[in-house]
């Protein structure tokens, strides 16, 4: 049956049962774990003040429905297949293991699904979405017109939609063979690896514009806005499907200065250097320029533009013209001027064999191409040809361009102002934003990404194993790392590359977020043999840090959160995680054994399914430990400590602190402080410590010590083992066969139902004792047999003594002669009963019996 269970308009934190919960958490900034079962749990709404309330959910093992209300909630579906919606606000959603279906309802909402095969939708607003692994299903909703949606598929076939979308939308395929489909504005689409399509609205005949190069880029301008496709092998109108699978020479798109390394195999098309677009057959041996039809029956845009110079010499017509540059080399240019709207011209620069081979150091020329519109206006755009160590730097103009390097080589793009889309490719690339919301994606090996000021998207690039540097710097950014060991900075206080970098490191990620509210994703490669860093606020002279969003990734990555509130997931490897300053919430991860820190500040922890070692440090911690064999250490202040599923070792420390065990068999230390412990089900072991602590032992057979001072012990259902230690304590054995022993002090206990012994060693203290329901023993004396009766001066009191099945057990050290020399009836507070006097002085009364009905319940015995 399920438990039902309301919260209040007060702060709460709510933990389920192992039932199937229904928890409406009300008003409030509330904390809610439904534990295992299929849960449901509900955030509420405000507190009544006008303000929303930021609520927490996880719903633990099971299949869950999450549902966040107003405020900026933080969802954690766990285990199971879960339904989370988060509601109005801009909440951040974690769907976990499972297949899952996630929304992010109104507001600028986070959601990473994880692994299985999710459905994700950002809903209103300008959302990210994370799809992890599995075949996930990602939705672009509307927005407010202010920025792109972001939808990241990473590993998996999965579909990316952003049909709905009405002000343009930013897609990643990641890996594998996706489906991106455009929205009805400005998009950036790229498929990533694998064999994807990409699906735009309209006929392509309606284009205005539209610019297939050889590599599978496309740039895209018609009725539903200008859209930049990248890494596709087709694409689909609503009258064509065109297959992009096709093999060129190199193809440089259009700048005011383009920078060639490669010379010996460039090939030039004529809309690309003067701005125009150019087709393509899909036979894939012929770049074509715009205007006019190729032999597929595509028909491009009519523009104007004509080349009409080379090198400050007259392009003739109809004429095979060839000019030779200083160093011997030429240039072809083929049958009849080169007009745009000709399918068959194109431009080729063939240098001669000296230039790439014969000089050692590197060698460079340029021509000078003059292009001319119908009302004569010209145009002079700079080709730099480069031989040297295989580099190419490319340079945007202000307006916001494409770049993108080489397959075979070290590529150096520049960004400039604009919104830029800059990709390395091959080789060790270095990327450069500038100002303006860029999008840089490194391509494999060792790449330099920096993005500048302003908002920008950094990516290692799919299946990329290099040990790539990417720096967000100034800006909003969201930065990810790549399947290699790499550096992630989001304030780059030092930059890559030509200027001074002392940040950089060999081994695992790291990960820098510093200032600006960033979403950084770590690393989406599975290999068991790398290990990442992941750090979100730089050592040294910063001034402060943002309040990051950090996702790890797979991988044994070390994560550091910075000086701020920061969200961080640890992913789906071994992860090191410290939160640093300030108030952090931080989820281990699904598959991982994670080492946790909080760090100052109040921190929420989570800690994951597996065996995880977490530790609150300073500040007003609330950690659930989650499933698996959990070591958690609350750390200073008061913290609130949920074990979860497993045999889970919970320690308070400093402070006052409340502890939950969960299921399993947990052992519990509160540590310093006036401590709360709840064992709840499973065979626990509780320790008070110092403080005058609460302990109730649940479910199962407990050992519970009180530790110093004045404990109340509650030993719930089970045989427990019931000890008060120091202190004036109030012991309870409850239901099951109890034994209790009070300690030093003056203490009063009570064993409850069923069979209870009492252990009453000689001491001076003052105790009383309740032996409830069944047949107990009082055993005086203890049970070592090494008591000194001269030692007892104790005035003990037994309030319901059943001569009929309970039994006096005495040490024969403490008594001597026959039971008329230690036995006396006599009245105590006007209650007849029984006096037993011992050798120090000590006694014991036993209310409502008479000396012969004890006679027949007394045993004296050595060593007790």
């Amino acid at each position: 049956m399920a438990d039902k269970i309301f919260g209040t308009s007060a702060d709460e934190n709510i933990a389920g049962t192992e039932l199937d919960d229904f928890i409406n958490a009300g008003g409030g900034q509330d904390t809610v774990a439904g534990g295992d079962g299929n849960d449901t749990l509900k955030g509420g709404s405000g507190d009544g003040t006008g303000l929303s309330a930021n609520d927490i959910l996880d719903g633990g093992n099971g299949d869950d429905s999450l549902v966040g209300g107003d405020g900026d909630d933080q969802l954690i579906g766990g285990d199971g297949n879960d339904d989370l919606l988060g509601g109005t606000g801009d909440d951040v959603i974690t769907a976990g293991s499972g297949n899952d279906d996630a929304s992010g309802g109104n507001g600028d909402d986070s959601i990473v699904g994880g692994s299985g095969d999710d459905t994700l939708s950002g809903g209103n607003n300008n959302d990210t979405l994370v799809g992890g692994d599995g075949d996930d299903m990602l939705i672009s909703g509307g927005d407010d017109g202010l920025t792109e949606e972001r939808l990241f598929g990473d590993d998996g076939n999965d579909t990316l939609d952003a049909s709905d979308n009405d002000t343009g939308a930013n897609l990643d395929g990641g890996a594998n063979d996706d489906l991106l489909i455009g929205g009805g504005c400005h998009d950036t689409i790229d498929g990533g690896a694998g064999t994807d399509v990409i699906r735009i609205s309209g006929e392509i005949n309606d284009a205005g514009t539209t610019d297939f190069s050889g590599d599978g880029t496309l740039a895209a301008a018609n009725v539903d806005g200008d859209d930049q496709l990248s890494n596709f092998e087709s694409i689909e109108f609503d009258n064509v499907t065109l297959d992009m699978t096709v093999t060129t020479e190199q193809v440089f798109t259009a700048s005011e200065t383009i920078d060639v390394d490669d010379a010996e195999g460039a090939e030039f098309a004529n809309a690309d250097l003067n701005d125009n677009i150019l087709g393509y057959n899909t036979d894939g041996d012929q770049v074509y320029l715009a205007g006019g039809e190729n032999e597929d029956g595509v028909v491009a845009a009519d523009f104007a533009w004509t080349i009409t110079h080379i090198n400050g010499t007259a392009v003739d017509d109809g004429d095979n013209d060839t000019y030779t540059l200083s160093t011997g080399s030429t240039v072809v240019v083929d049958e009849s001027t080169i007009i745009v709207g000709t399918p068959d011209d194109h431009l080729v620069y063939t240098p001669d064999e000296s230039l790439g081979n014969d000089v050692a150091g590197g060698a460079d020329e340029s021509i000078t191409v003059t292009v001319t519109d119908a009302d004569g206006n010209t145009r002079d755009i700079t080709v730099n040809l480069t031989v040297s160590q295989d580099d190419n730097v490319l340079f945007a103009d202000e307006g916001g361009s494409v770049l993108q390097g080489g397959d075979d080589s070290n590529d150096i793009l520049n960004g400039d102002d604009g919104n830029d889309r800059l990709k390395g490719e091959g080789c060790n690339d270095q990327l450069f934003g500038g100002n303006g919301d860029d999008t840089l994606v490194g391509g494999g090996n060792d790449d330099i990404g920096q993005g500048g000021n302003d908002d920008d998207v950094i990516w290692a690039g799919a299946d990329d194993a290099g040990a790539d540097s990417l720096s967000g710097d100034s800006g909003d950014d969201t930065i990810g790392g790549g399947a290699g060991n790499d550096v992630i900075v989001g304030d780059g206080t030092d930059a890559f590359g030509t200027v001074d970098q002392t940040d950089q490191a060999s081994g695992s990620d790291v990960i820098f977020g510093g200032a600006g509210d960033d979403t950084l994703i770590g690393s989406t490669w599975d290999d068991a043999g790398v290990a990442g860093t992941v750090e979100a606020g730089e050592t040294g002279n910063d001034s402060s840090d943002g309040a990051d969003q950090i996702w790890a990734g797979a991988g044994a990555d070390d994560v550091y959160g910075g000086g701020a509130g920061d969200v961080i997931g640890g992913g789906t490897g071994d992860d090191d995680i410290d939160g640093q300053g300030g108030d952090d919430t931080i989820y281990g991860g699904a598959n991982g054994e994670e080492t946790i820190d909080g760090g100052d500040g109040d921190d929420l922890i989570f800690g994951g399914a597996n065996n995880d070692i977490i530790n609150g440090d300073d500040g007003d911690d609330v950690i659930f430990g989650g499933s698996g064999d959990d070591d958690v250490s609350g750390g200073n202040n008061a913290d609130e400590i949920y074990g979860g599923t497993g045999d889970d070792a919970l320690d308070g420390d400093a402070g006052v602190d409340t502890i939950r065990g969960g299921d399993g068999d947990d052992t519990m230390d509160g540590g310093t402080g006036d401590d709360i412990l709840l064992g709840q089900d499973g065979e626990d072991s509780l320790i008070g410590g110092d403080g005058n602590d609460d302990i109730d032992g649940g479910a199962c057979d407990d050992v519970i010590s009180g530790g110093l001072d004045d404990d109340t012990i509650e030993g719930g259902d089970g045989c427990d083992d019931l000890s008060g230690d120091d202190g004036d304590d109030v012991i309870s054995g409850g239901a099951g066969c109890d034994d209790v022993d009070g300690g030093v002090g003056d203490d009063v206990l009570d064993g409850g139902a069923d069979n209870d012994t009492f252990i009453m060693a000689a001491d001076d203290d003052d105790d009383t004792m309740t032996g409830g329901d069944g047949a107990d023993t009082f055993a005086y004396g203890g049970t070592s047999g090494d008591f000194d009766a001269t030692d007892d001066t104790g005035n003990d009191v037994i309030t319901d003594f059943n001569t009929d099945e309970d039994t006096f057990l005495v040490d024969e050290d403490l008594v001597s002669g026959t039971i008329n020399d230690w036995a006396e009836e006599t009245t105590q507070g006007g209650v007849a009963g029984v006096l037993v006097t011992f050798e120090g002085g000590g006694t014991v009364f036993l209310q409502g019996i008479t000396l012969g009905d004890f006679s027949t319940a007394v045993t004296v015995e050595a060593d007790i």
